[in-house]
């Protein structure tokens, strides 16, 4: 399938897709998804992180790349500030449910399916995890406050052929010295970059035409 008709199956997945249902977002060739993470904590600063999913590519029919950073983004002043605040997991559902996922993550792991799922969403089957699973683990091996991941690189495999596909249920896991918490975040898409009409395409090649014959008189005359 050409990346012009991946790009247009996909579009028109989004054009259908209702927000309100688990939040699902269409996986569209050449676009991306931001995710916000923020809980407010009583005493405590909001526990608040950010995902960048970038660059979606369908290397063939069953392969799907992306460029992914995950930031902690916890304002860690005032009363009731937290000794220590670490990103452990995140994760979301991915319809179709992926065959492997792999990732060159110098802090994640990846696993589908997790035995040990991220607490409160075990239908989240596409799993990130600093710790000893997707559950949790030790804080320090985490995402401290202002750190980030880094941006990497992710492959997922899949046993039928997409597009279409969708990702949704955002969800994460903090452990902080407030305790831990696991929840939802919302999701904004960005858009691939745009495709020029034919149309466009047309009037582009008749000016550049134009723009030849008009050079060709000059050097004539």
């Amino acid at each position: 399938m050409g990346t012009l008709r991946k790009a247009l199956l996909a579009g028109a997945a989004v054009a259908a897709m209702s927000f309100g249902t688990a939040h699902a977002a269409a996986v569209i060739e050449g676009g991306g998804l931001n995710i916000s993470f923020n809980l407010p904590v009583a005493g405590h600063p909001n526990v608040t992180a950010t995902a960048a999913l970038s660059n979606f590519h369908y290397a063939d029919n069953n392969t799907l790349t992306f460029n992914m950073s995950v930031s902690n983004t916890i304002n860690n002043v005032g009363a009731g500030a937290y000794a220590n605040a670490a990103i452990l997991s995140l994760g979301w559902v991915a319809t179709p449910v992926a065959s492997a996922v792999t990732d060159n993550s110098s802090i994640f792991a990846s696993v589908i399916n997790p035995q040990q799922p991220l607490p409160g969403f075990q239908q989240v089957n596409l799993c990130f995890y600093a710790g000893n699973n997707c559950a949790g683990g030790p804080v320090n091996n985490g995402i401290q406050i202002g750190g980030t991941s880094g941006t990497f690189l992710v492959t997922v495999d899949f046993l039928q052929n997409v597009p279409p596909l969708d990702f949704s249920t955002f969800a994460i896991k903090f452990q902080t010295s407030a305790g831990s918490y696991e929840f939802e975040g919302s999701v904004t898409p960005a858009p691939p970059p745009s495709v020029p009409e034919p149309a466009s395409l047309a009037l582009l090649g008749m000016g550049l035409l134009g723009l030849g014959a008009a050079r060709r008189f000059v050097i004539g005359v």
